[in-house]
């Protein structure tokens, strides 16, 4: 069971049975391959055969991440006996079978094929090794290629006698917005991250692999070498292999987990229910004199936290704009004042790496661990946040691109229960981006940041 898409090493060769030249994508397929030619039951198979994705809607998805749903996918092994059954046959290594991933890629594949009518279903584990570790041209080969490796210094042996190969960026590169926003709302986000990983650097390992194959034959078929009359077809397949098992990259996860993003972080106390409203009041224009607070205001939830009653907040912003405001009270007098569209959420606009970006989202999702309220006060406990004082902080229309003019002033330090986060995404990820709409430049963001995470020890109701 693999992604349809994934880029893989082809193995391509002529199947009599099937009458055609098929590709597999490991050596372990290519023996398994073989042993279904040499099976007196099989009429043919097919090899990487894919799924019908429409076909998914009537598979039971508990247990199964739903992301997968999305995906296309193709199984190993389709066989066709002579009989006139069918069988599937997915091969995975024993080690994989530690992962929840790959179980939950497996599971998807049973019971597709079972929503299919094909009961003869079964996973082949292959060895780490695909051959015999006691054969002596296995040990003479490995032996040979881990001198030759042990001496180059772009390779370093662990303690399991594997070598690793780092990977290292270009200053260059970067993961955009768009592609930080799509890892953040998938359901595993470090397990998109890896992929997105995969397939960036996918060309570069191949090209890596095969330079350092070249070198390595080079070496052992030299005059001088072990193999100086060159490898047979047996050796060089055996070559191959060895080098797969005895060489993995490194790719620059840290290079991308550090990576700092322009973040907007968005407050729903309550006021997300009535679309956001609650906070245009007086001297807004959408507001009138005398007009009430609502208790979940936003603005009302952000005055408290800094040391301010409701009363006290409204008495100020009973007084209209201001010039030249000082403290919290005067900038919300202008930030309110100063509204252009009727839709306001409290932002902080703060500088995060995406390591902190996938912690801080992953305790957002726990705001519907015990199902969705539109109230968000009513959400469990997810943790807090504390935010600086420095942060830029304002009201903004992400809906329509609008807003105030993002000049709160802050006098204390902000504790925000993740509850109450509508968002946390890089700017743009939620609506319009504030950078389009403003044309802030990137020290906006670097006034203040999040201090610290709070993740719960544990998941009350």
């Amino acid at each position: 069971m693999k992604k349809a898409k994934k880029r893989q090493r082809e193995i391509r060769f002529h199947s009599p049975k099937c009458g055609r030249l098929i590709c597999v994508n490991s050596y372990a397929e290519q023996a398994y391959a073989n042993a279904l030619e040499a099976d007196e039951q099989v009429e043919g198979f097919e090899e990487n055969y894919c799924l019908n994705t429409e076909r998914f809607q009537n598979i039971d998805p508990v247990g199964i991440r739903s992301s997968y749903f999305d995906q296309e996918w193709k199984t190993d092994f389709l066989v066709h006996k002579k009989d006139g059954s069918h069988a599937v046959r997915e091969l995975v290594r024993g080690d994989e079978l530690t992962r929840i991933t790959v179980l939950e890629q497996l599971e998807l594949s049973r019971r597709y094929w079972e929503v299919e009518g094909v009961s003869d279903w079964k996973i082949i584990l292959v060895p780490l090794g695909e051959r015999d570790a006691m054969n002596a041209d296995y040990e003479k080969m490995k032996q040979c290629i881990v001198e030759i490796l042990s001496q180059k210094p772009e390779f370093d042996q662990d303690r399991s006698g594997y070598f690793s190969y780092e990977i290292y960026p270009d200053y260059r590169d970067e993961m955009d917005n768009a592609t930080a926003v799509k890892i953040l709302a998938s359901e595993d986000p470090m397990q998109s991250f890896w992929e997105q990983l995969d397939e960036w650097y996918f060309d570069y390992e191949i090209q890596l692999r095969t330079e350092a194959e070249n070198e390595v034959r080079t070496e052992l078929t030299s005059d001088n070498g072990p193999y100086s009359q060159g490898f047979t077809p047996d050796e060089n397949e055996l070559f191959e292999e060895l080098m797969g098992e005895l060489v993995y990259f490194l790719l620059p996860e840290k290079h991308f987990l550090d990576q700092s993003f322009r973040v907007n972080i968005m407050v729903d106390t309550g006021d997300g229910n009535y679309d956001y409203v609650l906070n245009s009041v007086y001297p807004c224009w959408y507001g009138s004199y005398d007009q009430k607070i609502d208790d979940r205001a936003g603005i009302v939830w952000l005055a408290k936290t800094q040391g301010y009653t409701k009363g006290q907040l409204w008495n100020a912003l009973q007084k209209g704009d201001v010039p030249a405001p000082k403290g919290f009270l005067e900038s919300m007098r202008v930030e309110v004042a100063n509204i252009s569209s009727h839709m306001n959420t409290v932002t902080f606009l703060v500088e995060m790496t995406l390591r902190d970006l996938m912690e801080l989202n992953r305790l957002i999702k726990l705001q519907e661990r015990n199902g969705r309220f539109y109230d968000a006060r009513k959400n469990p406990y997810c943790g807090y946040i504390i935010i600086e004082k420095t942060a830029e902080a304002g009201l903004y229309d992400p809906w329509n691109g609008g807003g105030s003019v993002f000049e709160i002033e802050l006098e204390r330090d902000v504790k925000l229960p993740i509850k109450y986060i509508r968002s946390a995404l890089p700017d743009g990820g939620d609506g319009y981006s504030i950078e389009g709409v403003y044309g802030m430049c990137g020290s906006a963001w670097k006034e203040g940041g999040v201090k610290h995470i709070h993740a719960p020890l544990a998941f009350p109701a």
